[in-house]
């Protein structure tokens, strides 16, 4: 076992990346997706996590991915294969930032989770990724409704593409981003938009770039999640089969589209941002904020969420809210109501 600190860990990122990439493994152990100018290709010891990021990412192959750029994964964990380095942290605290900032500036990006003891590393030079795990369900269990996203935020930090932990909706594919933190009530607004009409590329993470003079928002996984609450809102039972069992945070994931035919959207031109706040009132309001409001409800989540390129987040969170105009969106009771508040408002920002 190896000793690392903050000036060599890079050294034992290359050396786990190359040791994944001499593993070999059948043509069934890899799955290629398709995502908004990124060609995810994912190799893996174990079939079920294959099938996880199966059952997760909004893979459009035809669409996205085929001219962006290219990252391979290595799922792989030390039961099945003792072929993987180990090491051990040679200093006396250790910083998530300060590996972070030493890893990118020898072209990695990385992170480490104490509660799994799970090591995730890019190398920026030829897309070879590492996920090393103790085992292969030793894994943190957000990784079910959005497997893989550290990687994916790495990719389009090198990009000019944003992950951005917010939702979406939209009519005609006109739309709108939701940011906001935690409870501010982005998932359930998303939910009483598809159930009446309207479209949508994600409740809690999208892709942000631009296509000419205009900003767009794209599908980077097709699930979302409701609590027993909020599904009740709406008027569905969580007890009904097609939910299964509530995850880590009580809440249910399941897909969209699978909830709502016909309410998945390739892409959205974003014409507003909105900031969602559950207030309990009778009917929803909407009224202007300011952009420094704006970027505090979709930064500061992100940065949280999303180890590594903070820069990058700041920069291109504070281009979106410069050129989107921003407006409290204050939920009332009724999510038919909100919905076709909401789709009004979209539908003044076409005229």
């Amino acid at each position: 076992m190896r000793q690392i600190n903050i000036q060599n860990v890079h050294r034992f990122a290359a050396d786990a990346i190359d040791a994944a990439s001499r593993i070999e493994l059948d043509t069934s152990r890899h799955r290629q997706f398709g995502l908004p100018g990124l060609q995810l290709h994912v190799r893996s010891t174990e079939r079920d996590y294959l099938d996880l990021c199966a059952g997760a990412f909004a893979d459009q192959p035809s669409i996205n991915g085929a001219s962006g750029k290219r990252i391979t994964v290595s799922i792989v964990n030390r039961q099945s294969s003792a072929c993987l380095p180990s090491a051990l942290w040679d200093e006396p605290a250790f910083s998530i930032k300060r590996m972070a900032e030493s890893l990118h500036r020898n072209g990695y990006d990385g992170v480490f989770e104490f509660d799994y003891r799970l090591w995730q590393f890019l190398r920026a030079e030829d897309g070879a990724c590492i996920q090393l795990m103790q085992s292969a369900d030793a894994f943190p269990p957000w990784e079910a409704a959005f497997p893989l996203r550290q990687f994916v935020h790495w990719a389009y930090q090198r990009s000019d593409r944003l992950l951005a932990h917010a939702g979406a909706l939209g009519l005609h594919e006109v739309g709108i981003l939701l940011a906001g933190s935690g409870g501010a009530g982005k998932s359930g607004t998303v939910l009483a938009g598809i159930l009446n009409g309207l479209s949508t590329v994600g409740d809690d993470y999208v892709v942000v770039s631009r296509t000419g003079d205009q900003l767009v928002a794209e599908p980077v996984v097709r699930l979302m999640k409701q609590d027993a609450e909020g599904l009740r809102r709406v008027g569905i039972d969580p007890a009904a089969g097609q939910f299964g069992r509530a995850n880590w945070q009580n809440k249910y994931v399941f897909g969209y589209e699978d909830l709502a035919p016909g309410s998945a959207a390739h892409r959205l031109r974003l014409k507003a941002i909105l900031l969602p706040k559950v207030t309990h009132g009778g009917q929803t309001a909407i009224r202007p904020a300011s952009g420094r409001e704006a970027l505090l409800a979709l930064a500061p989540s992100s940065l949280y969420q999303l180890k590594g390129g903070w820069s990058n987040t700041m920069r291109l969170s504070a281009e979106i809210c410069r050129e989107l105009p921003a407006y409290h969106f204050e939920l009332g009771d009724n999510p038919r109501e909100i919905a076709g508040t909401l789709s009004e408002f979209i539908g003044t920002l076409t005229s």
